[in-house]
């Protein structure tokens, strides 16, 4: 796999092919330029996938410039995008598992009893999962306010205010789900670190801070969820919102990984679920 250090202004990039031969593009002289050009062929379709992957939102057109990076790294970008895809995968693995297994149809909702026992990757996966997008997303929206203010690394810490403003707000509006699950769960448990009454945030009620560390996992049309059922402590209902990483995934996929969709669930004839409005089926993938 390559890997790659992009450097202000010009590409230096360092590149593992198959021999384990390290391959350096270093700008400037002229004699170095046909060397350059042969080792850029020798790295074929690594160099090629890589240099095609600019585009971070198509909705709104955010790109990442491999030729004049605002970010002097974009080992982090990457990763995470193909983080995401793994997780997906890995958890849409388990659904089918458990769609495989059931005699009944895939058209309700059940809570599953231990879920965290029995299937403990998965049951992180929620937590990975939210941690890993909303960092992917403020990162593209940092790039999003760096190419439209023309700013570079040293102004972040000068604007630091409209930076976290507008990162916060980015990822609140794709997935305010998620980004909820990430700060009262995934982060730290919201009970190791409660909100009291009084702080301007809102205090956290009772149940949030028991789901906080003790959370159910549902299946929803075969789509696992989390806080589809939510604690209730006395008047203190738990404020975390329903939601589900493979169909998480797939509702973002047209937006921001056309080119890496997960498989679709596949259910045996006459078990499908229905896809009309009001049905589990709906239901999960509204979740967001």
């Amino acid at each position: 796999m390559p890997s790659w250090t992009i450097a202000t202004g010009r590409i230096t990039s360092i590149a593992w092919l198959p021999n384990r031969s390290i391959v350096r593009f270093n700008g400037g002289k002229t004699d170095e330029r046909e060397r350059e050009k042969i080792e850029l062929r020798a790295l074929g379709p690594y160099l090629e996938r890589s240099l095609m992957e600019t585009i971070l939102d198509f909705e709104k057109g955010i790109r990442y410039d491999a030729e004049r990076p605002r970010l002097l790294h974009a080992h982090t970008i990457d990763a995470h995008r193909h983080g995401l895809r793994h997780l997906a995968r890995q958890v849409r693995e388990t659904e089918q598992q458990y769609i495989d297994a059931s005699i009944w149809p895939s058209d309700g909702g059940e809570l599953i009893e231990d879920f965290g026992h029995f299937e403990p990757v998965t049951y992180c996966a929620f937590n990975w999962f939210a941690i890993t997008l909303t960092s992917y997303f403020r990162l593209i929206a940092l790039i999003d306010l760096l190419n439209r203010n023309d700013w570079s690394i040293l102004d972040l810490v000068a604007n630091e205010r409209i930076i976290a403003k507008s990162c916060s707000e980015y990822v609140d509006d794709i997935a305010p789900a998620v980004t909820k699950w990430r700060n009262k769960v995934a982060a730290h448990p919201a009970a190791t670190s409660p909100i009291a009454a009084g702080d301007k945030r809102g205090a956290d009620r009772v149940g949030t801070l028991l789901q906080s560390f003790s959370y159910p996992v549902s299946r929803t049309a075969g789509y696992f969820e989390v806080a589809r059922v939510n604690w209730k402590f006395g008047d203190g209902l738990s404020s975390l919102l329903p939601w589900s990483v493979t169909a998480t995934y797939e509702r973002l996929t047209p937006r921001f990984w056309p080119e890496s969709p997960i498989p679709p669930h596949r259910h045996r004839p006459g078990s499908e679920p229905l896809d009309e409005p009001g049905t589990y089926l709906r239901l999960a993938r509204q979740a967001v």
